[in-house]
């Protein structure tokens, strides 16, 4: 008990005597666990809980590359899903194919095409255009855009700028999805380079294959003809030159000939033709004079006579005859008839005033003084009335 200190652990007089040693030997070993404990949490050398802080950072670590490896297909798919996103929307990463064909799509496609040649993809270049096509040391350049609307001029012009950058005089332009801007259809340039335009030309790489062939041989040609020796034809190129001139002019001056000609028998055509109905004017009209002259089986007017021949005959004229006839005598005018009433006529006084032709649907009277020709139907006897 001395060596207990009474004044730090007063709590000890409270014990019960028979209790104080068990009470003693409880308090130090509990005392002494906490002292242990204590030198483990400030002692990271104590050993104690080294084998569960090993087991920990264990778990840890492996935890962690869980993650990463979630993360990473995450990420995996995220990628997945914005190249997805970028071929419905058309952005500008399928300006080569990207979204649309796929830039292997089209060297798959070139390179089955066209095993003997070579196919070089440009596009991670500046001004390069999408592909270089090579072939017995001739070069195409090919761009292929995938837009959702028409491919503007600007990409027109930059194709044409990389073409003479890089001294190629061949290029092929194609819009898979999309129209392009000043070419509605298939369409060959041929300026300071030679360009084969192909709008909304699918994705299925058809047309491309087919602009390359077409662009191959127009290519093979051109050389072709390059080395033909122009030097000993030019003489006679110059004389056909010459006279396919002579002749074109010849052919010029027997078409205006030729018009000219015809122009001369069509207006004397229409003058005989002019001639001849007046001709006929003038005959018909000399017969009728001369009918009436040489007709001297007329009698003076019977209206009566008259009005029963119209009945019998069940003629139109009935109603302008008797229009006409009531004229005539409102006017003092004495007329005659031949045996049919076909011919009239009209004196006034003694001097003919004219003559009357009645036909199956009309009624004429021709006036001498002046001479006129009058139709008598309502109009034409209304006329009369005012001249008479």
């Amino acid at each position: 008990m001395e060596l207990l200190d009474l004044e730090q652990n007063p709590w000890i007089k409270d014990i019960p005597k028979q209790e104080l040693i068990s009470v003693i030997n409880r308090t130090l070993k509990l005392g002494h666990m906490v002292l242990s404990l204590s030198e483990i949490s400030v002692n990271p050398l104590n050993t104690l809980f080294q084998p569960l802080k090993h087991d920990m950072k264990s778990l840890m670590q492996e935890g962690k590359n869980n993650m990463e490896q979630i993360g990473g297909r995450i990420q995996s798919n995220i990628d997945e899903i914005k190249n997805s996103v970028d071929y419905l929307t058309k952005s500008k990463n399928t300006s080569s194919l990207k979204g649309a064909l796929g830039e292997e799509t089209v060297e798959k496609i070139i390179k089955i095409s066209f095993p003997d040649d070579t196919l070089i993809n440009m596009s991670k270049s500046t001004a390069e255009s999408d592909y270089h096509f090579i072939f017995d040391d001739h070069k195409i350049m090919l761009e292929i855009k995938t837009y959702s609307s028409n491919v503007p001029s600007s990409e027109i012009e930059k194709f044409k700028r990389d073409l003479k950058r890089n001294g190629c005089e061949n290029g092929i332009f194609i819009s898979t999805t999309s129209g392009v801007t000043g070419h509605k259809r298939f369409e060959i340039e041929e300026l300071d380079q030679r360009i084969i335009y192909i709008p909304n030309s699918g994705l299925d790489g058809g047309p491309l294959i087919w602009a390359i062939l077409m662009l191959k041989n127009l290519i093979k040609y051109k050389f072709h003809s390059k080395l033909i020796n122009k030097g000993q034809f030019k003489e006679i190129f110059e004389s056909f030159n010459n006279e396919y001139t002579n002749i074109c002019k010849l052919k010029h001056e027997l078409t205006k000939s030729k018009s000219t000609i015809e122009q001369i028998f069509d207006n004397l055509y229409l003058r005989t033709a002019d001639i001849e109905i007046r001709l006929k004017s003038v005959i018909e009209d000399a017969e009728q004079k001369l009918s009436l002259e040489l007709d001297n089986n007329y009698q003076i007017g019977n209206k009566k006579k008259l009005l029963e021949h119209l009945e019998q005959n069940k003629s139109k004229n009935k109603k302008n005859v008797l229009m006409l006839i009531d004229i005539l005598e409102e006017k003092n005018l004495k007329y005659v008839c031949n045996q049919d009433f076909t011919k009239w006529q009209i004196f006034k006084g003694q001097n003919i005033f004219g003559n009357v032709k009645m036909k199956k649907t009309k009624v004429d009277i021709e006036l001498i003084k002046p001479h006129l020709t009058v139709d008598c139907d309502k109009d034409g006897l209304k006329l009369l009335n005012n001249i008479l």
